[in-house]
């Protein structure tokens, strides 16, 4: 089958209504495991976002969505093996690695971090456990699972409640403890249905589909 890969986020806590104006994190990979409880660099994981380990993508977790209602395009076509898809772990650059991040709007010295409404910037410190991955258990994927069968073109959706993930220290320092979910958003089985009206009276265009 053939996945690809996109990141959301409701970002509540964005100024003006909330302290943050952004929240980078530079992605090096994402891979998946058809065995829920597989360690980090178990043989079952497959590489989602290969492209990503050598030139870590960063993204903005309060920047404007695109058109297609996603904060970024994280791994496109990549071809993977029919199963169900029972755990997946999202690894994030370390600070050492902030050079190969391209365009870092951290800085030199950082890859994850956060500005607030201040303007002031701010290392987004990672847990320990971050060089194993940010895993995403059964419990955090809809349905329990990511069902991949043949022929399929589904993307996989990563949200990232940003406003929950931040934890800020007595030190003045923030810690990211991430609060992760992901799904399978079908290729194909999805409609839409409405009426097009115009904004200035609310009535039905005429014509509109």
């Amino acid at each position: 089958a053939t996945v690809s890969v996109v990141i959301s986020d409701p970002a509540a806590c964005k100024a003006p209504n909330g302290p943050l104006t952004h929240v980078y994190i530079a992605i090096a990979d994402i891979q998946a495991s058809t065995n829920p409880d597989a360690p980090a660099n178990d043989p079952s994981f497959v590489d989602l976002t290969p492209g990503l380990s050598s030139a870590p993508q960063q993204i903005d977790l309060m920047g404007k969505a695109s058109s297609s209602c996603f904060l970024a395009s994280l791994g496109v076509g990549q071809q993977i093996a029919t199963g169900n898809y029972q755990q997946v772990r999202i690894f994030l650059a370390p600070d050492a690695n902030a050079s190969s991040v391209s365009n870092n709007a951290c800085g030199a010295s950082y890859s994850n971090c956060l500005v607030r409404s201040d303007n002031s910037l701010h290392d987004l410190i990672l847990p320990a456990a971050a060089s194993q991955g940010i895993e995403i258990s059964t419990n955090h994927l809809v349905n329990g699972g990511i069902p991949i069968n043949a022929g399929d073109q589904p993307y996989i959706d990563v949200n990232l409640d940003v406003c929950s993930s931040i934890l800020a220290n007595a030190d003045g320092s923030y810690e990211f403890n991430p609060t992760v979910h992901a799904g399978l958003i079908p290729s194909t089985g999805s409609t839409i249905s409405g009426t097009v009206v115009s904004s200035a009276t609310g009535q039905p265009l005429s014509g509109g589909n």
